[in-house]
């Protein structure tokens, strides 16, 4: 437990990390500049070598807002316990100010956590169906381990705070759902199955969930079945995308090889890359945990000693549910 733990908050850190450097980029650009098969590593971006973004920061504000409403979220009050995560967002948009933690912050989440209201299903504040509210919703898996459903329940209020379109927060807890699911132990292939199926889902989420299913036991190079789903900016793609690299890869006989090839996947293609890669990164990260990882890809990580205390935080306050 504790090693799917580490691997969902790292896994999301390095693919968030790997795709960074080549986020707006096309597919033919990336050829040109990394070879054909585009990035194999970390390459220097605009804020160093394997330096994280805001998926990572935002990831690690969910898990603090979770760690201090533990006691709330043990009772079921879920309200109380969004309210706590809306505060870490605030938090997280206080260091925004400074330029050396200003890595690239989605405009939809700035705005609407400048607003002063806190978003809701209810009473949205916008119509965006951006990726912003799937990418930082890992932590949600991690709090309610063996949970499904009251994941799924509450990384759509997460996600909804900044958020207000059905395709933006829906796919987030669907994800939520599916890491849930992941970190108790249930197999990749099922796990996914049950979300794609999931009647609470809305029409594209649920389409593009089935496609990637449907692409991953094909023959198309990943690239291109990427393409088929999207470029990752919508809450609904960047779910896709991830659940397609990580099952392309799931028949791999080495658990490493099928991190590094899923991840690297995730991010070489025309989109935005980091949160593809931070997607498909906490998923291969709870299925197969941080024993997967590349070691060479932790070594370099930007912040791997955090994001480690952070991820037996939660073990310690969230794992015993399921021990």
């Amino acid at each position: 437990m504790r090693d799917r733990y580490r691997g969902i908050l790292l896994g999301v850190a390095v693919g968030d990390a790997l795709g960074a450097p080549i986020e707006f980029m096309r597919w033919d650009e990336i050829r040109v500049r990394y070879g054909p098969e585009g990035v194999r590593g970390y390459v220097t971006g605009p804020y160093g070598r394997a330096a994280i973004t805001d998926d990572t920061q935002m990831t690690l504000a969910t898990a603090r807002g979770l760690l201090r409403a533990a006691s709330l979220l043990a009772s079921g009050d879920q309200e109380l316990v969004v309210r706590s995560l809306y505060g870490a967002y605030l938090e997280w948009l206080a260091t925004q100010d400074d330029p050396g933690q200003r890595r690239a912050p989605g405009l939809t989440c700035l705005a609407a956590l400048r607003s002063g209201k806190m978003g809701t299903v209810e009473r949205p504040l916008n119509d965006s169906k951006g990726c912003g509210g799937v990418m930082r919703v890992a932590p949600v898996g991690l709090a309610l381990p063996g949970q499904p459903d009251a994941a799924f329940a509450l990384g759509v209020r997460t996600a909804a705070i900044t958020h207000g379109h059905p395709g933006g927060y829906l796919p987030a807890g669907s994800l939520a759902a599916l890491l849930s699911r992941l970190v108790a132990g249930q197999e990749l292939h099922e796990a996914v199955a049950a979300e794609a199926h999931r009647r609470e889902l809305d029409p594209d989420t649920r389409h593009l969930l089935r496609r990637a299913m449907d692409l991953a036991q094909g023959d198309l190079p990943p690239a291109h079945a990427i393409a088929a789903l999207g470029e990752g900016w919508t809450g609904d793609e960047a779910l896709a995308i991830g659940v397609f690299c990580a099952l392309r890869y799931a028949g791999s006989a080495a658990e490493e090889h099928c991190f590094r090839q899923g991840v690297l996947a995730s991010v070489n293609h025309s989109g935005d890359s980091d949160s593809t890669g931070a997607v498909a990164g906490g998923i291969l990260g709870a299925w197969l945990g941080e024993s997967a990882i590349p070691p060479d890809w932790l070594a370099d990580l930007e912040g791997r000693v955090s994001l480690v205390m952070v991820a037996d935080g939660m073990y310690g306050a969230f794992g015993a549910l399921t021990r």
